[in-house]
Formats: C-alpha cells, sequence, structure tokens
C-alpha cells in the first residue's frame, strides 16, 4: 500500500511551515520500502527507505531552494556510518561548503569528527572512540590553533549544537513516518 498525506510543518532552517507530503510503501501499519517527503511543488525534501518501521541506509535532506542539507545513514534506526551536513546557503555558483562530517558506529560518534566555518576553513578536528571525545584540535576565528583544553570546549559545544540540529531533521521523518499507520492508504 501506498501512503499519501499532506501536512504543514515547518522545516529545520527554515522559517514558514510548508505543505508537504509523504509517499512511501506500508506494511503492517509502519513504513517500509521507499519513502519521500516532497514540498507542495513535488520537489523531494528527504528521501530514504524503511525496513519494518526502521530507518535504514542513507536518508537525504534538502532545503526549500534544492540545496543539500545533510545526508544521515542508519541501520536497524540507528546512525551508523559517516554522516554529513552542509550550511543552507550555497557559495554563489558552487554547492553548499560542507558543515559537518562525522564518522558514527552503533548510534555513537566513532571516529574522526570534522567541522567546517561557513568560508571553507576547518573549525575543528575531533576523535570520538565509542562516544568519547579522545582528541581535539580546532582553529579560532583567525585560524590560529586553539590549545588542547580549549579545543575539547569547542568540541563539546559544536557537537552539541549539531547533534541537535541533526535531531530536528530526525524528528521531521519520525513526525511524517507515523502518518503510514494512521493514514488512509492507498492501494498501489
Amino acid at each position: 500500500m501506498l501512503c499519501l498525506v499532506a501536512v504543514a510543518q515547518t522545516v529545520p532552517g527554515e522559517a514558514t511551515a510548508q505543505r508537504l507530503a509523504v509517499q512511501g510503501a506500508c506494511r503492517d501499519g509502519v513504513p517500509h520500502g521507499a519513502w519521500q517527503l516532497t514540498d507542495a511543488k513535488g520537489r523531494p525534501r528527504v528521501l530514504g527507505a524503511f525496513n519494518r518501521g526502521k530507518r535504514t541506509g542513507s536518508f537525504i535532506y534538502w532545503n526549500a531552494g534544492g540545496v543539500r542539507i545533510a545526508h544521515l545513514p542508519y541501520e536497524e534506526d540507528v546512525r551508523n556510518g559517516t554522516l554529513a551536513l552542509w550550511y543552507q546557503t550555497p557559495t554563489k555558483g558552487l554547492d553548499a561548503q560542507q558543515r559537518l562530517e562525522a564518522v558514527y558506529t552503533a548510534g555513537q560518534l566513532n571516529g574522526l569528527v570534522r567541522i567546517w566555518n561557513p568560508d571553507g576553513r576547518v573549525r575543528g578536528e575531533y576523535l570520538y572512540a565509542g562516544g568519547q571525545l579522545v582528541g581535539a584540535r580546532a582553529w579560532d576565528a583567525r585560524a590560529r590553533e586553539l590549545p588542547e583544553a580549549q579545543a575539547r570546549m569547542q568540541a563539546e559545544k559544536d557537537v552539541a549544537v549539531h547533534e541537535a540540529y541533526q535531531q530536528t531533521l530526525e524528528a521531521l521523518v519520525a513526525q511524517h513516518a507515523r502518518d503510514c499507520a494512521t493514514a488512509a492508504p492507498k492501494a498501489d
């Protein structure tokens, strides 16, 4: 069965609510298979897939202007793989500047986390093992390297900000994925 539902929703990073439509297959009242969230003009806002109600593989997010803003990888509904975020506004004639790249294993940071400033300069490189910060390098606005204690403090702040942002993206999917169980399904 195919679920088609239209709802008004505020998308992270955007000021106004937009009408978004969910398209995806259902099995036993939960999303199963390809899934997408599109805007009123039919442009993709989120593409991904579910396996018996759990996110699986890559979920790709775009803003209202069609700029790719996030790639979140999952295995059994848990972040797993290399996650990437981009700034909302692309540089003139180019793709959007990368904002973050982080490696997750079984839902925890596990590897190198790189964060960039909007101008493309590296803001920080933070090493995680099993969700714990084990090393940090960071730079200030003038590109001067910070002492490790300050770099660790910056790492904690940076990761917390980006974690909150990722949660808003995940909430957008979670809210619309539930529609599969409550929406009147259309036959294939």
